[in-house]
């Protein structure tokens, strides 16, 4: 009898410990997505901005077709 109350309590243990875990991993994959979405588009416009930026600058324009982006 005292053997199994342990091992039910050993059990929810381990499902409260995992339902923890599985919160906390799920709450930072949807913070993570949601607040790195503004971030993205800023760096788009920003980018933009800079390819717009090279097609007058020499030295930029070489420099971004080395890291392949224009």
């Amino acid at each position: 009898m005292q053997k199994r109350r342990i091992l039910r309590l050993h059990w929810t243990i381990i499902g409260i410990f995992t339902t923890m875990m599985v919160t906390v991993f799920g709450f930072a994959f949807w913070d993570c997505r949601l607040s790195l979405a503004p971030m993205k588009r800023e760096n788009l416009r920003t980018l933009n901005a800079l390819r717009e930026f090279a097609q007058h600058q020499p030295k930029l324009r070489e420099i971004f077709e080395n890291a392949g982006l224009l």
